[in-house]
């Protein structure tokens, strides 16, 4: 039997293990998860899709999960995907499976930071297969994404997660250099004592602790920089509705930030969608096997913040108009134009000849659009499209230009 197409007898009993520690240890409950404020999208809001620990293929069941949620992600309004870390679990070889489920498949730009399962695939292996640097920065329309990496573990069962000196260095100076612009920072641990199973657990049961080991670091770097708004998360694996023995759910509001913890598409939990207005922060959390939004979990906090209008025809609100955008406008269009045909009432005929001639028309330009979309892959290089986007991109709503080379290389994110 091969080994892509089992996972091991150790894998499993650890996986049921970190099932048990993130789902026995207190009834889901909804009562203390979404903070009940009145809000609904705007038009004009910048949405960014958050997926958490794809984690290929920690389970049989793992990469179904992934493409159940790459298929209504794609139904989506968003800007690009922010996969929060685990991308695989601990073998290089599943990155292939990565690039076909997730980056051949998205509309969308994909960035991602690695977690622990990617460190122990090897962090090369994960730069090879992204395309992305360790960390990073990326601009949308006024917006700062800081992209930051696990690069080394401790604790009992090697789940406290570490950045590298170099990173905490470089996020030190990227803090500096933009006090302005609101800024989301996404990692894949959570900050100590902030969200869901964030505290110290070494004398718990199998994951144990499952936290950033600089937290205090971060904490002071929060104190410091008031444009900090958002710190961002997966790792813990948990339900959402969870509550955890010390009152602590997937959201946190601590020194004017707001944390989130994303579940694992490895699970099947689902993503989140952050919401960013001029006025607003939301968070929504996203089934993807029911394809609807779950919005008792909704939460939202009121902050001024930097984003700036949207361009009318910037349909991936990457800071700029292109064929890209001409490609995504038609797309849309198409989809409008296709006839919608319910089942057919008894003694009524399915559906028209017209209707017909319409459908095969819609379908035939739509394939050949795909096929001009296509024409940006080259095969055998993962986020080889993603990387011809950034690289023409300009002005303030471009990955910095300083960094668009290492992003290219796949090196660390280094001035």
């Amino acid at each position: 039997m091969s080994t892509r197409a089992n996972v091991s007898i150790g894998c499993l009993f650890c996986q049921l293990l970190l099932a048990v520690s993130a789902y026995g240890a207190a009834p889901a409950t909804s009562q203390s998860i979404g903070n009940g404020e009145r809000w609904a999208p705007s038009r004009d809001d910048l949405v960014v899709l958050l997926m958490g620990d794809p984690q290929i293929a920690m389970a049989p069941e793992t990469p179904a999960h992934v493409a159940t949620a790459m298929a209504d992600i794609l139904t989506l309004e968003h800007s690009f995907l922010a996969v929060l870390g685990d991308l695989v679990q601990n073998k290089a070889e599943y990155y292939e499976d990565y690039r076909r489920l997730v980056l051949d498949t998205a509309k969308q730009p994909v960035f991602s930071v690695a977690g622990n399962g990617d460190v122990a695939a090897g962090l090369k292996a994960y730069q090879r297969a992204t395309g992305l640097g360790l960390y990073y920065t990326v601009y949308r329309r006024g917006i700062r994404f800081i992209f930051t990496s696990t690069t080394g573990m401790s604790g009992r069962a090697r789940h406290i997660c570490h950045p590298s000196p170099d990173q905490m260095a470089w996020l030190r100076a990227e803090l500096a250099r933009d006090t302005q612009s609101t800024t989301v920072i996404l990692s894949h641990a959570p900050v100590f004592e902030t969200i869901y199973h964030s505290e110290d657990r070494e004398d718990k049961p199998f994951p144990g602790s499952m936290y950033l080991y600089e937290s205090p670091e971060l904490r002071k770097l929060f104190g410091r920089y008031a444009n900090i708004k958002v710190f961002a998360s997966g790792h813990l694996h948990h339900r959402y509705g969870t509550v955890d023995e010390h009152g602590r759910s997937q959201y946190a509001v601590q020194d004017n930030v707001l944390h989130i913890s994303v579940g694992a598409t490895a699970n099947g939990q689902g993503s989140v969608a952050l919401y960013i207005g001029r006025d607003v922060i939301a968070a929504r959390v996203r089934d993807h096997a029911r394809q609807r939004w779950i919005d008792e979990y909704q939460y939202v906090v009121t902050a001024k913040t930097t984003l700036r209008p949207a361009q009318p025809v910037d349909r991936n609100h990457d800071g700029r108009v292109d064929a890209t955008d001409l490609l995504s406008f038609l797309r849309v269009g198409l989809r409008r134009l296709s006839p919608s045909v319910p089942p057919p009432e008894p003694g009524r005929p399915a559906r028209t000849s017209v209707q017909d001639d319409r459908l095969a028309a819609v379908n035939a330009v739509q394939s050949g659009l795909n096929s001009i979309g296509q024409q940006k892959y080259e095969p055998g290089r993962a986020s080889a499209h993603w990387k011809s986007r950034t690289a023409g991109a300009c002005g303030p709503d471009a990955v910095d230009a300083a960094r668009l080379r290492t992003i290219r290389h796949g090196r660390n994110g280094q001035n």
